[in-house]
Parts: C-alpha cells; structure tokens; sequence
C-alpha cells in the first residue's frame, strides 16, 4: 500500500491533464503549419504587398503576386523556415507562427518582427 501513495499524486496529475478539452489546447506554430502545406495561401507582407504562398509536400515554395520567387522550406516546432533564390541573398530566414484571431502573424524568429500575415484556407 505505500506504493500507491507514492503514485496518487502522478496519476492524478496524469488524470487532471487528459481531462483538458482538446479545444483548450492550442496548436503550436508548426502544427499549423502542416495544415497549410499543398495550399495557397493569401498573405500580406508587414510593407502592406499582397502575396500567394504555396508551400509544397516535397519541400518546394513559391511566393507570387506582388513580387515572385521560388524556394524551399522545411517545418520547426513553432513554424517554419525558408530559403528563397532571390530573396535575401538565398540565406535562410525562420518564422514563428502566431494566431490572431482569424489569421495569423508570421514572425521572424530572430527578432520577434512582424513579417506578415496569413489568411487560413
């Protein structure tokens, strides 16, 4: 019987956290992210420049619109990265993805700065 006073409190954590509504819990940047591969996305740049991206299973990315360009990403736990051909000098840059409402912001990882935001499809 001692042993089941040692687990009471581990189980009861265990229990208390499965017992949070799914809604409750919000996605991480990532998890969004995934849902938005394979389809076009309406976006604004920070600058106000209306953009579609499309964000491909193999890897691929393209930005039209305002401006064009092609690339490629790969998936982080809260976002992504991306590295365009023309776009800064085809160095990678890391985002964060943050929901706001009804879209959501898409942040640069290094400096917290607002690059844009995205319509869900």
């Amino acid at each position: 019987m001692i042993w089941s006073s040692r687990l009471a409190l581990p189980v009861f954590l265990l229990l208390a956290g499965a017992a949070i509504p799914a809604a409750a819990q919000s996605p991480g940047g990532g998890e969004i992210f995934k849902s938005w591969i394979g389809k076009t996305l309406d976006a604004e740049t920070a600058k106000g420049a209306k953009v579609a991206l499309v964000f491909a299973a193999d890897g691929a990315a393209s930005i039209s619109g305002a401006f064009s360009d092609s690339g490629k990403w790969r998936l982080t736990d809260d976002g992504y990265c991306t590295t365009w051909k023309k776009s800064r000098s085809g160095r990678e840059e890391c985002y964060s993805v943050v929901p706001d409402g009804k879209i959501f912001l898409i942040r640069l990882k290094s400096t917290g700065e607002l690059s844009g935001k995205v319509t869900p499809p």
